[in-house]
């Protein structure tokens, strides 16, 4: 059977099935227009009233079910977004001492897993940014690293359903970085800037020297 006559069989079925509804609904008014109009009256408000409470119930399970759904569904990012972050905190303090590179590597694959299946796509794009960054990284890394980091916390923020108003770039830096107030002038500065040398004007900054 050709795609020709595939298509004339469609059409034939599909204008078949309109003729046919058409005559049901016409043999309905028609009935409905032979019966006493008290009774057509009351078998119409019956008919709207069941056809209503189905509507509500229908609209109503299916909001219920699709709000336990996107509970469960925060619920996984709530507990991705702790461990990830929390993961990421304790490498700032320590300079990731307590963790090999395997282990990071592999930890890291996990979350990119993840962020694939629960996150938003503001907080996949904003990820995928950051981490280009990271790995064009070649030597001294840009604070801009840093930044892209940044904007990713607050997309995740945005992701679980929290406002970000008012919240900017130097609030977090605050968090992680010791004279941020240096950091956030250096940078604004100069956008090109790298950690060295946010690190050596620190050392100045507190007297220190190489020895």
């Amino acid at each position: 059977m050709n795609k020709r006559l595939e298509t004339i069989l469609g059409f034939a079925f599909l204008l078949g099935l309109l003729f046919f509804v058409g005559w049901l609904i016409s043999g309905f008014f028609g009935w409905m227009a032979a019966l006493d109009s008290k009774v057509a009256i009351a078998l119409i408000a019956a008919s709207v009233t069941i056809f209503t409470s189905t509507v509500a119930v229908v609209l109503g399970r299916y909001y219920e079910r699709k709000k336990e759904q996107e509970m469960a569904h925060r619920d996984k990012k709530i507990e991705l977004y702790d461990e990830f972050t929390s993961r990421l905190f304790r490498l700032f303090q320590d300079g990731g001492k307590e963790e090999g590179d395997e282990e990071l590597v592999d930890f890291y694959r996990e979350v990119q897993r993840k962020l694939i299946l629960w996150s938003g796509p503001n907080a996949v794009v904003q990820y995928a940014e950051w981490h280009k960054k990271l790995t064009s990284i070649s030597g001294d890394p840009k604070v801009e690293t840093m930044m892209a980091m940044i904007d990713f916390f607050l997309s995740l923020r945005k992701d679980l359903g929290l406002s970000n108003k008012g919240i900017r770039r130097e609030h977090m830096i605050h968090f992680m970085v010791r004279e941020s107030d240096l950091f956030l002038r250096m940078y604004e500065a100069n956008k090109e800037v790298r950690f060295s040398q946010i690190i050596e004007a620190e050392k100045k900054l507190s007297g220190e020297t190489d020895s």
